[in-house]
């Protein structure tokens, strides 16, 4: 019965930590989407054709899609498969975010 009680409150502290903020994915889902978009080139392109709808086809839930910023929805061109890698291992080494505010690196013109 303790074992129970000790792996509901596990539970409970993990899905607390994985709770996106408004506007932001989860680190999971920031690793999955880093991931994706620097090793996976018709992902990279479905991301800048349309990016409310890659994010759906990674699991990122309609409601939560809604709450990102408009901005970053917009089609555009991503930054280079190497940036996104930095990004990704950056994120893999912050083992105290508990969530992704929505930023894509892009390049600048």
């Amino acid at each position: 019965m303790l074992q129970d009680n000790v792996d509901t409150a596990d539970r409970s502290e993990s899905a607390i930590f994985e709770a996106p903020k408004t506007g932001s994915l989860t680190k999971a889902q920031g690793l999955k989407l880093l991931g994706r978009l620097a090793e996976d080139e018709a992902f990279r392109r479905h991301f800048e054709s349309a990016p409310a709808r890659a994010l759906a086809d990674i699991g990122v839930s309609p409601l939560q899609i809604a709450t990102l910023r408009a901005e970053c929805l917009k089609p555009r061109i991503l930054a280079s498969k190497e940036e996104l890698q930095v990004a990704r291992q950056r994120l893999l080494g912050d083992i105290d975010a508990s969530a992704l505010i929505f930023l894509i690196p892009f390049p600048k013109f």
